[in-house]
């Protein structure tokens, strides 16, 4: 075999353990990169743990009614007891304020249907109006309490934001597919540059050959 011919069977050689190095590197390069991601997520579940362990704190004595309003929400959306969009938050104060001013028993007796009072009482126990306006008041914050949820209420919309950023980064993580993928990609990348930029170092090598053998 010429001379010449080992030296292109030599650089196509090298050429393919360059690219099978470049893969090679692109596949490692995704180990730390999944490190500072996981490390990332990590910091932020200890955050958002820290979070629900104050809330829990600070709703511990109170939960059970919150609870209880929203089972009341529940039930009234599914059964379609109320035809406005509110929140359960919503809809216990209007509650409340009918149970203050004595509405409640007006409503209880002249407009809801015989029907609908035997559906609540079939779903929550309530025999009688005295038993729905019992319901309210032991299942109503205190004035302090809703200071205190107020506080809570905030300590939850950062932890949501959070809980957010972690379906972020975790969205970001590399599995092993996804791995081998981007490294195809970075070889790819590089085969394809490799071919014409080679080609024109072989080009650039000859002309300087040729200028110098002008020159002499």
């Amino acid at each position: 075999m010429k001379l010449n011919k080992k030296k292109i069977i030599a650089r196509e050689f090298l050429t393919l353990i360059a690219c099978a190095l470049v893969f090679g590197l692109a596949f490692i390069c995704t180990i730390p990169y999944n490190y500072v991601i996981e490390s990332r997520i990590e910091k932020l579940e200890t955050t958002s743990q820290s979070l629900s362990d104050s809330i829990n704190k600070i709703q511990i004595h109170f939960s059970p009614k919150i609870d209880k309003q929203k089972e009341f929400f529940e039930i009234s959306e599914s059964n379609r007891w109320h035809t406005k969009q509110w929140t359960y938050k919503e809809l216990w104060s209007r509650l409340q304020k009918l149970n203050e001013k004595d509405s409640l028993k007006f409503k209880w007796n002249n407009e809801w249907s015989s029907g609908l009072k035997k559906k609540m009482g079939d779903l929550l126990g309530f025999k009688k109006l005295s038993d729905f306006e019992d319901y309210i008041e032991n299942n109503s914050l205190t004035p302090k309490e809703v200071e205190k949820n107020a506080s809570a209420e905030k300590l939850i919309d950062e932890r949501e934001n959070i809980e957010s950023k972690i379906r972020t980064e975790k969205y970001k993580l590399l599995d092993f597919d996804d791995r081998l993928e981007f490294s195809l990609i970075c070889l790819i990348i590089i085969g394809v540059l490799s071919f014409p930029l080679r080609y024109l170092f072989y080009a650039i090598k000859w002309s300087i050959k040729t200028l110098k053998q002008n020159e002499q």
